[in-house]
């Protein structure tokens, strides 16, 4: 299977064939979907804003946000007949950012209020009827710079405010905020109550954490409190169960606590490592291979001998034997 991740430069990126861009604050923001696993598309992780068009005209059907995403851009889902659900994480609902529009007003058609609007006069002199979107029951009156300012321009997901036939069903987190509102009901038919997302403050926490550096040492003792403080911080059970990264800051608590114990001090400088010749340490291994072959064959040499004396022994106690049968034998 072919790979779809792949870093372009220092700001541009492809992920899971999806084009990126890095944000100032480090962040990043999708620019453009590929259509590559339409059926579920999972945005990547660290995304802080999906670009105006991202999606639009896709056949995308569903899409999880992750609990970074700040702020969506206009028409950013605009035109996806199939999307049908919608997973939000973050516990404050993204912002659905939105452009103005002279050529959507020209019918004056999509004023949202209901009532009798009038009429008005079309380029050829016909005259017509305003019939208005009717998402709002009232004409809002304390609006400002003309009627252009009565209407909705956004268009996020599928079509403009007023206007979404197939409303997608929206998952949202279950302490989440900012969901409920008339937008967000334009957008989405049901709402869901999903997991628990993370609070500002436990963020913070995970923040905090992610800030200790890969090798601790005393001098990062700051850092490893600083991140202690703002776990500390976040009382709720569930919430602190949201800090994934929690295993880090315990290793460096320890690594902490290690260092103070075998007493070193920020400014120690460790002992130069002495590096030995390799010249020398092959001398001696020859050396001593040489003493070895040296005493192998001296054992052997003792050894052989102790055997020759052993046999020339025994030759000579057969001989005896031999000579007293025979002496004996002549007597007889």
């Amino acid at each position: 299977m072919p790979a779809y991740d792949f870093q372009l430069s220092d700001t541009v990126s492809v992920i899971d064939g999806s084009l990126y861009c890095k944000t100032p604050n480090g962040g990043l923001e999708l620019i453009t979907y590929t259509g590559r696993n339409a059926a579920h598309v999972i945005i990547a992780d660290g995304t802080v804003r999906i670009t105006g068009q991202a999606f639009a005209g896709s056949a995308v059907e569903q899409v999880t946000l992750p609990y970074t995403v700040a702020s969506i851009g206009h028409k950013a889902f605009y035109g996806c007949q199939q999307l049908k659900l919608v997973v939000f994480t973050s516990f404050n609902a993204p912002i659905l950012e939105e452009e103005f529009d002279a050529t959507y007003y020209e019918g004056l058609e999509h004023i949202p209020g209901t009532g009798d609007y009038g009429s008005y006069t079309d380029y050829d002199g016909t005259e017509v009827m305003i019939k208005p979107a009717e998402i709002v029951p009232f004409f809002m009156w304390n609006a400002t710079g003309g009627m252009y300012s009565n209407c909705y321009y956004g268009a996020n997901f599928i079509d403009y405010v007023g206007y979404v036939e197939n409303k997608p069903v929206m998952v949202r987190p279950s302490n989440g905020q900012g969901y409920e509102t008339f937008i967000m009901e334009q957008y989405f038919a049901f709402v869901f109550d999903g997991s628990v997302a993370a609070e500002d403050m436990t963020l913070e926490a995970i923040a905090a954490i992610n800030r200790i550096p890969s090798r601790v040492e005393l001098k990062d003792e700051a850092v490893v409190l600083a991140a202690r403080a703002a776990y500390d911080k976040v009382l709720n059970k569930a919430q602190q169960a949201l800090v994934s990264n929690y295993s880090v800051l315990l290793t460096a608590e320890q690594r902490i606590l290690a260092l103070k114990t075998s007493g070193e001090t920020p400014n120690e400088e460790q002992p130069p490592v002495v590096e030995e010749d390799n010249g020398d340490v092959l001398l001696i291994v020859l050396c001593c291979a040489m003493c070895f072959v040296a005493t192998a064959s001296i054992v052997l040499l003792i050894l052989q001998r102790k055997a020759l004396k052993a046999g020339a022994k025994a030759e000579e106690e057969i001989e005896e034997t031999v000579s007293e049968e025979e002496t004996a034998e002549t007597e007889e």
